[in-house]
């Protein structure tokens, strides 16, 4: 009986260590031209994406192997997030007006990212933890942001 009490409170602390969110802190970032850029990771142990000082979502593209802006699309009704082709830091250059045509965009362009990113998270979670699909049977996490 010792024994099993001593396995399941190791179990339990492996758990807890186990389900870590992203760390917080800026990380620099390496393409494979050697440009670099500074980012933060978001997420958690189901679904992560990195996020540039402005905001922008940023995903690791394993075929060029550099690190691209996301996009959302839709895959079998799912969103799913993935990289965009263009390698941070080639960028084309903002004009006065397409700054200012983002700037008045920005709040519902950051509601409709969070969504997308929190149903993208909920599925994998869900998937992580033995679900098949996420049906509207089912209550809805929340989290946190």
């Amino acid at each position: 009986m010792k024994i099993l009490t001593i396995f399941f409170g190791l179990f339990f602390i492996w758990q807890i260590g186990a389900t870590a969110p992203a760390y917080q802190g800026d990380i620099e970032f390496k393409n494979s031209d050697g440009s670099v850029f500074i980012g933060k990771l978001k997420g958690d142990e189901w679904f992560s994406w990195i996020e540039d000082k402005n905001g922008k979502i940023i995903k690791y593209n394993s075929i060029s192997k550099n690190y691209e802006h996301g996009k959302f699309v839709d895959i079998d009704g799912k969103n799913q997030l993935i990289p965009n082709g263009v390698k941070v830091g080639d960028e084309p250059m903002q004009t006065p007006d397409t700054a200012k045509t983002i700037i008045n965009k920005k709040i519902v362009v950051e509601k409709n990212k969070l969504k997308k990113l929190h149903d993208i998270w909920q599925r994998k979670r869900l998937q992580a933890l033995g679900h098949k699909s996420h049906d509207s049977q089912q209550q809805p996490v929340k989290r946190k942001h």
